[in-house]
C-alpha cells in the first residue's frame, strides 16, 4: 500500500512539471531590453521569499545573456532557480548575495524558469 502511494504522488508530480513547461504564458511584459555590454546583454533580477522581480523579462536571441539573480534575504524556495531551456542542472542562490549564469537563447520564444519546486515561475521572452 505504501508503494502504492509513493506511484500516485510520482505521478502527480511528473504531471505537474510536465503541464507547468508546457503550458503558454499570459501577456509577456513589453518591458525594453537589456543594455548590452562587452557583447553581452545585462539582465537584473532579485529572488526574495515572494518570488521573482521582475518575472518577465525580454532579451534578444543570438546575444550572450548575463543573468545577474540578487537574493533578497531568505528567498526561500526562489533560492534554488532552474531554466532548462537555457542550462542544465541548478542555481543555489545563498541569502544576500549576487550569482550570475551566462546562457545564449538561440530562437525567439517564451521560456520559462521556476524554483525547483515550480512554485515561484517567470519567463524569458526571447525576440529577433
Amino acid at each position: 500500500m505504501k508503494n502504492f502511494y509513493l506511484v500516485g504522488i510520482f505521478v502527480m508530480l511528473a504531471g505537474f512539471v510536465f503541464w507547468f513547461f508546457s503550458r503558454q504564458p499570459g501577456n509577456v511584459s513589453a518591458a525594453n531590453l537589456p543594455e548590452i555590454v562587452n557583447g553581452k546583454q545585462i539582465v537584473k533580477m532579485s529572488a526574495s521569499g515572494s518570488g521573482y522581480s521582475p518575472s518577465r523579462l525580454k532579451i534578444r536571441a543570438g546575444i550572450p545573456v548575463s543573468w545577474q539573480i540578487t537574493s533578497v534575504g531568505n528567498a526561500g524556495c526562489a533560492s534554488a532557480l532552474v531554466a532548462p531551456s537555457f542550462f542544465s542542472g541548478m542555481i543555489a542562490l545563498s541569502p544576500n548575495t549576487t550569482v550570475t549564469q551566462e546562457f545564449t537563447a538561440a530562437k525567439p520564444g517564451v521560456y520559462k524558469f521556476s524554483c525547483s519546486m515550480g512554485m515561484y515561475t517567470g519567463s524569458f521572452e526571447v525576440v529577433n
